[in-house]
Parts: C-alpha cells; structure tokens; sequence
C-alpha cells in the first residue's frame, strides 16, 4: 500500500508512546483520500496549557477547517462486542477528546474521535444512539463544541475513501448532546489489514 508523505510523518515521529501509530497512519490517509485532508501538527507538536491531560493524535486542515483527530480502535479479543463495550469505549474516549479541545493552545473548531472497527457489527453497535454519552454533565463538559465519531472498517477499501464518509450533514446516525456519529459507507465484514504495507523496514513500533 502506497501512504503519503504525510502518514509517513506520522508513522515516523516520535509520538506519545502506545501501540496506535499504524492506527493513526490509517486514519489520517482515511481522511486525505476522502477530502483531501492536510496535516498540520503531529502529537507531540501539539502544545496544551495546563498539560499532562489528555492529547489529540494529530492536528489537519478539512474543508478549510483546523480539526483535531483522536483514533482509536473498537475490538474486543473474547466475545461478542456489545453495547456496553461500546459505551466504556465511546464515554472514555470523548472525555479525553473533550479535555484535549478545552487544553490545546491550537483552537481548532472540530475535532473528530475515528475509530477504527474489524466488522459491521462492531460498526453498527458503535453507531446506535443509546450508547452515545447523553447526560446533561457530560454536555456541559463539552462547552458546546462540534464532536464528529466516524467507525471505519479496518480493511480500508475503495469504498471506505468515500468523501461523504465525513460530510458534516450526510450519513448522521445519532445528533445528541452535540456529539455527531457519521456512518462510513458499505461497511464490510472484512479481514485486519495488513500492517505491514506502511512500516518502512527499520521500524519497530508494533500494534
């Protein structure tokens, strides 16, 4: 698999530490392949007062708009990924996208939680609307600021570059608490893709 210069800038980087550099990678060729999107700053050149909260994985521009983008990854290693999974994973990772917007010295306007999912089920159950965080605390928190999640299928296809993957009034599953889930088109059950396309030879960083 062919990358751009930029998803090799984030793949070689030093980061944050952790195991999401090739989730990261993927997701922000996701993004440039669907619209063209321009990174900015990768993670550790992002600065945050006060710091030592949590941190966005990297910085572009989308539309002409600085967006923040945080990755991560909905599997579960035994059983079948429920609901409860889902909202563990969905309310732990949109506080740290909600600390990170309301900490970082960049001031973007979006910022867009992608997370990556191996299967239509784990994409559908990720996108129903009781496992979305509602409560009236949680959307104080959030001062009111844009939260796009977009689930993608692991195994990124032809039809998972589809532009209106992202567009901010197409493909909305659930509008609540201003947290925004877009749907990625024609999920499909495929396999892991295959990690090995975009580590350069020398690389270390596993997943």
């Amino acid at each position: 698999m062919m990358i751009s210069n930029s998803a090799k800038r984030i793949r070689d980087v030093p980061n944050a530490g952790g195991n999401s550099v090739i989730s990261e990678v993927l997701s922000f060729e996701f993004l440039n392949k669907a619209c063209q999107a321009e990174l900015l700053k990768t993670e550790m050149e992002v600065s945050y007062f006060p710091e030592g909260g949590s941190i966005t994985d990297y910085v572009c521009k989308i539309f002409n708009k600085k967006v923040g983008v945080s990755v991560t990854r909905a599997m579960k290693y035994r059983g079948q990924y429920t609901e409860e999974d889902a909202h563990h994973l969905l309310t732990k990772k949109l506080k740290g996208v909600i600390q990170s917007s309301k900490n970082s010295m960049e001031k973007w306007s979006k910022q867009i939680l992608h997370v990556w999912v191996p299967n239509k089920h784990i994409a559908n159950t990720i996108t129903k609307n009781r496992v979305i965080p509602t409560t009236e605390s949680f959307a104080e928190q959030s001062n009111h600021r844009d939260i796009r999640v977009i689930p993608s299928p692991s195994n990124p296809t032809n039809e998972s570059f589809d532009h209106r993957a992202i567009q901010p009034m197409s493909h909305s599953i659930a509008e609540q608490s201003n947290h925004r889930v877009i749907q990625s088109p024609r999920h499909e059950e495929t396999e892991s893709f295959n990690h090995r396309a975009i580590r350069p030879s020398s690389h270390s960083t596993t997943e």
